[in-house]
């Protein structure tokens, strides 16, 4: 039989069109290698430039009043006292007690306990001897305080001198720091820390000082530097008779002139003069010992007392010697009568309006005269309280030189 026949339908003829993606041939390895390097050049000197830019940046900036306020808000680590992040310099006379006091400071820290009534942080000390031999550290070691359980207190003595200008006993200086978390640093004293150069020398005492400056800020902790005063006594104020160079006083937060003498009651008064950057860093403090370790604030009536009592008497014997009165003298005495201001002491006494103004500033500080009002202007000055209600008023203090 014969097969019916089929029709087979037409298909669709098959586009040969390429995507335009497609129509090219494959890129150069070469070249492409080329292209990729040229573009991360590109990307690397963007990243590069905008590096360098905000480094450039970093050197200014517009800060807020209120965050700078909130920065330099005090933390203390010795109320009113020592600062956290502050590097202060401690100065006095050879065998003055600055060892003393700051190992009266340093334990109060490591303990917890108020160093002369005032509150404490309490964190781990290191203490950095570089004049004292074993035998006279273990004076005070061995009366350190102890915990209750009998345990010792954070108080950590160099075995080794860790000179500052030796960088395994920096890096060794900084891992001690790291390990043990503290916030009290001592240097006693600043002449043993270096082993060359001289602080005598500008660039010296700025290194060595900006060394332990930057210990201060970026470790978050108070160095406390021990130094010594010059010999000469005719040095009026107390910032020149620090020894070396004024760059160790220029570099410092703060610095502290450490002036002992006899109480009337028998007991040694440490007198401190303060000045540094803040209102806080400018004060005058006087601390009452009767033992290395044991320390108290005067009061400052009692303080105002002392003082004119010791200078009545010296006063009086060198006005009867030189047979005239002094400027000071001649201040408190017109301030007997009424409270007046410096031209109209000037003008009463017969003394020089600027030596008047340079003397009220002096007594002031000796909280031997204040002012009625010091928001008024002119400023009407007064006798203090304790000066007001003695009886004995004859003989008038006046200033040492």
């Amino acid at each position: 039989m014969r097969p019916e026949s089929v029709e087979i339908p037409t298909l669709p003829a098959l586009t040969t069109t390429l995507p335009t993606s497609q129509r090219h041939m494959p890129e150069d390895p070469l070249a492409f290698v080329l292209r990729k390097e040229a573009q991360y050049k590109e990307e690397d000197n963007h990243r590069l430039k905008q590096a360098h830019e905000d480094h450039l940046r970093s050197y200014f900036a517009l800060p807020s009043p209120d965050d700078a306020r909130e920065i330099f808000r005090p933390r203390w680590l010795v109320e009113g006292l020592l600062p956290i992040g502050y590097l202060v310099v401690l100065g006095g006379a050879p065998k003055a007690g600055k060892t003393s006091l700051a190992n009266a400071i340093g334990f109060a820290v490591a303990s917890g306990q108020p160093f002369a009534n005032r509150a404490t942080r309490q964190a781990p000390v290191l203490w950095c001897a570089y004049e004292e031999n074993e035998f006279e550290r273990a004076f005070f070691v061995s009366r350190m305080p102890v915990h209750q359980d009998g345990s010792p207190i954070p108080f950590y003595t160099s075995r080794r001198k860790p000179h500052l200008d030796s960088e395994i006993a920096l890096e060794a200086l900084d891992f001690w720091i790291s390990e043990t978390k503290a916030r009290l640093l001592v240097i006693d004293s600043l002449h043993g820390s270096i082993t060359k150069g001289s602080l005598a020398e500008n660039t010296t005492a700025r290194r060595v000082m900006t060394c332990l400056k930057d210990i201060a800020t970026e470790r978050n902790l108070v160095v406390l530097v021990l130094h010594h005063l010059t010999k000469s006594e005719t040095r009026g104020r107390d910032a020149d008779r620090f020894a070396d160079s004024a760059q160790i006083l220029a570099t410092a937060s703060m610095h502290i002139h450490m002036r002992p003498r006899e109480a009337p009651d028998g007991s040694r008064a440490i007198r401190l003069v303060c000045a540094g950057r803040g209102a806080f860093a400018n004060c005058d403090i006087t601390l009452l010992s009767s033992d290395p370790l044991d320390y108290r604030e005067a009061p400052p009536e009692e303080v105002a007392r002392w003082e004119y009592e010791a200078h009545s008497t010296s006063a009086c014997k060198d006005a009867k010697r030189r047979g005239s009165e002094t400027t000071a003298q001649a201040i408190l005495r017109c301030l007997q009568t009424a409270p007046a201001t410096a031209r109209q002491i000037a003008s009463r006494t017969g003394k020089h309006h600027g030596r008047v103004r340079n003397l009220l500033s002096q007594l002031r500080r000796r909280n031997l005269v204040e002012p009625v009002d010091p928001s008024a202007s002119p400023v009407l000055y007064r006798l203090t309280a304790p000066l007001r209600e003695r009886e004995d008023r004859e003989c008038p203090t006046d200033l040492p030189p």
